[in-house]
């Protein structure tokens, strides 16, 4: 699975890597525990 990050946001990596992940999870993208 591939996450967007932007290098240049003020946000964290890390934390634009855990808002993708909890999106792709409650898409249904990336199922629990995947």
């Amino acid at each position: 699975m591939l996450f967007r990050v932007d290098p240049t946001s003020t946000v964290p990596l890390g934390d634009q890597i855990a808002a993708c992940v909890r999106r792709a999870v409650a898409d249904g993208a990336a199922p629990p525990g995947e």
